[in-house]
């Protein structure tokens, strides 16, 4: 067969396997899958952008094949979509599952375009994790699979089969009102221009993943599960974290820093990115196979090696190869090899640090000590003086 004589024309926006389920749905077609088989083509295939398959069918639908690559989610392996020339990975796309706004779908269906049963269409905007409300009925999408996973991609055919209707879908949604945010990933995904800003320097996946978890540190703080929040406050969360990210990177980094000290404030002892930037810093540690992620990453490292007592060799999203700016007493007991408590004695007896200054709180220059670690060294109060004293006494 080279080309079907019945057809119904591929909505904009529309998704590739959306629109041979609504074919199937025409010629009256148990499933887009059976529908497939008989055209010679092979809908999971088709499910997972396989380009010959898609290729057969901008042939049998009479289509340019550029024209609908918009319309195709590829998969690679477990891990890896891409789509609209962007990269993403699983959790962050849906391909087998599907995300839709019900409301849509039912106004697709009482329209006067095309044949009745074979007019709901799915968007391909709907499928990136951060399109979560519709922008039309203001109500949150729902993300299923009709009629269950041999139907994946298939949603009118899981619909027909499972004897469900897209109402019973309704109570599923909540009210919800889109968001700034929403757009500009939307413009961005779309590959539309959009105005100079920060987050324009990252891919599309980084920038909507950092947006969305510093959104919700900001809203509920470092200890947030940000995948245990309802899809409304998901979006809320991504909305107030790019309103942060519009006042570029001085107001990131002043938040940032604001994190660093309330980790100052918090009784914990070890200094990690866990500890400081709690979910943030676990959430952009998860995909640094990913572009962009880096650029997160450091900029994080940034402000805790500006704020933090850590340098060269310690671990901190990843080895620091930065010059140390602070040190703690600990760290500076260390690095001298001398007793933290004889080191903050000499600090206070200086007039360094004040006294009553603590070993956690402590933090200081490190030129602040240098006056004061040769005389500890001649007066033998150094590690490295005991340790040849004790040698020379057994």
């Amino acid at each position: 067969m080279n080309s079907l004589k019945l057809l119904v024309p591929r909505e904009a926006d529309e998704l590739l396997t959306s629109h041979v389920s609504r074919l199937a749905q025409l010629h009256g077609s148990y499933s887009a899958s059976a529908f497939s088989r008989y055209l010679g083509l092979n809908f999971e295939a088709l499910l997972t952008g396989d380009p010959q398959h898609v290729s057969k069918y901008a042939e049998l639908t009479e289509s340019i094949e550029e024209n609908v690559a918009d319309g195709v989610i590829k998969t690679f392996g477990q891990k890896y979509r891409y789509a609209h020339s962007h990269s993403f990975t699983r959790c962050h796309l849906l391909a087998t599952r599907t995300k839709f706004c019900p409301h849509c779908l039912i106004e697709d269906e009482q329209s006067e375009f095309g044949r009745p049963g074979a007019r709901a269409f799915i968007r391909s905007t709907w499928q990136p994790r951060f399109f979560r409300v519709c922008d039309v009925h203001n109500t949150t999408l729902v993300t299923a699979v009709p009629g269950g996973f041999r139907f994946a991609g298939d949603v009118l055919g899981g619909l027909a089969a499972a004897g469900q209707k897209l109402e019973d879908y309704v109570s599923q949604t909540v009210s919800a009102e889109p968001t700034t945010a929403q757009a500009y990933f939307v413009m961005r995904y779309n590959l539309q221009p959009t105005n100079l800003q920060w987050l324009n320097r990252l891919p599309l996946q980084a920038a909507v993943h950092f947006t969305e978890i510093l959104g919700a540190v900001i809203r509920h703080g470092i200890k947030v599960q940000f995948d245990e929040l309802d899809t409304a406050e998901q979006s809320l969360c991504m909305h107030d974290g790019y309103e942060l990210t519009l006042k570029g990177q001085k107001a990131i980094k002043a938040y940032l820093l604001s994190l660093v000290k309330d980790y100052y404030r918090r009784p914990t002892s070890w200094i990690n990115a866990h500890a400081v930037f709690g979910e943030l810093a676990d959430e952009m540690c998860r995909h640094p196979d990913m572009p962009g992620y880096s650029s997160v990453l450091t900029l994080l490292r940034r402000v805790a090696v500006d704020n933090l007592p850590i340098g060269p060799g310690d671990n901190f999203l990843g080895v620091i190869k930065d010059h140390r700016r602070l040190h703690s007493l600990r760290t500076a007991a260390k690095e001298h090899e001398i007793s933290p408590r004889i080191l903050r004695s000499l600090m206070i007896e200086k007039g360094v640090i004040p006294p009553g200054s603590t070993f956690r709180r402590t933090v200081f220059h490190p030129r602040l000590i240098n006056d004061l670690i040769e005389p500890a060294r001649r007066l033998g109060l150094t590690w490295e003086k005991n340790s040849r004293i004790r040698r020379q006494q057994s």
